[in-house]
């Protein structure tokens, strides 16, 4: 098997590295990282959308809605049946075994018990909204239907029982009261359902931060030495999380662009390569010729990459005609 000569291996790897050299200095604009602050001077070049961006409203206005939102959110609570039906079971046990109340009294006495279950009974910290004013209604959901109540007739475990005691003047009553250990039987049915607020909540910001516009492929985001407005501010976030999540949205979002790069230069550097063959043997013959060219060639490559990158109109100071 008769092995290339070393004039042809010498070609070989001249042409394997100024493929490299060009591909490494290749710009990938979806991998750029920028650092701007908000109401400073861009100091990039012009850069305009890869894709449609979704234009959302800057922080500052962004926070004030969310905060209106959130101060006018009614949250969702949820009444526990089961507690309630436990806690008058268990009660009524404890005032059958008594005999110093008559049927009277312990009949007076568990109508009381549901009626303040019915109007609700909440935990002291609910209730210590509700007396300062920042929570004067809730709502309660069923199904897909909701239905808003208002939180004046609830009452804190220790409000229940104080009006419970209240109702019994006589004094046989009221020590069947303490006897039957009333405090023990009121706890809260009427609960903040936290998960479904939660998402009612963000759900209603959700809707009220949608998109407000849209900037299209191809339009202008903003251009060197223009200052960073919060609007322009919000927009840069949102093409940098884009890029970040069409860069894990997999791995063809990587490497279909960099096989598409050097699959370019393959192409424009084995034309050239063919044209010395078949049109210029005494250059393909040469290799000092061959790689002078061929350096020149990388070289005003990787210049013109840097030129770009470094000034807004890097690529019209080049000299390309010298090639």
């Amino acid at each position: 098997m008769k092995l290339p000569s070393k004039k042809a291996a010498l070609r070989f790897l001249l042409f394997v590295a100024s493929a490299v050299l060009i591909f490494c200095s290749f710009p990938r604009v979806d991998e750029k990282k920028y650092d701007y602050e908000e109401n400073r001077p861009w100091r990039y070049s012009l850069l305009t959308a890869p894709f449609d961006i979704p234009v959302h409203l800057d922080s500052a206005s962004a926070r004030m809605v969310r905060d209106s939102i959130t101060a006018n959110f009614v949250p969702v609570y949820k009444r526990l049946t089961d507690v309630q039906k436990q806690s008058v079971v268990a009660y009524r046990a404890k005032l059958d075994s008594m005999t110093t109340l008559n049927a009277a009294n312990r009949q007076r006495l568990l109508s009381a018990l549901n009626k303040v279950y019915a109007d609700g009974v909440v935990s002291h910290e609910t209730y210590d909204e509700i007396k300062s004013g920042s929570l004067p209604n809730v709502r309660f959901v069923d199904g897909n239907v909701s239905h808003t109540q208002s939180t004046s007739s609830f009452r804190s475990e220790r409000e229940a029982y104080t009006y419970i005691d209240s109702i019994f003047r006589n004094q046989c009553a009221q020590g069947g009261v303490s006897a039957a250990s009333l405090a023990e039987a009121l706890t809260p049915n009427v609960v903040l359902d936290e998960d479904l607020s939660a998402r009612l909540l963000e759900d209603a910001c959700q809707m009220a931060l949608a998109p407000i516009g849209v900037v299209q492929t191809g339009e202008r985001i903003i251009d060197r030495g223009e200052r960073i407005t919060p609007q322009i501010f919000t927009i840069l976030q949102t093409y940098e999380q884009m890029v970040e999540e069409r860069k894990v949205g997999g791995i063809g979002h990587k490497v279909y662009p960099l096989a598409g790069q050097m699959l370019f230069i393959l192409i424009l550097l084995t034309a050239l390569y063919l044209y010395f063959y078949f049109f210029r043997k005494e250059i393909w013959g040469n290799m000092r010729s061959m790689a002078f060219i061929t350096l020149m060639i990388v070289a005003f490559a990787v210049l013109a990459f840097v030129a770009k990158h470094t000034f807004t109109y890097g690529l019209y100071i080049m000299p390309f005609t010298i090639i």
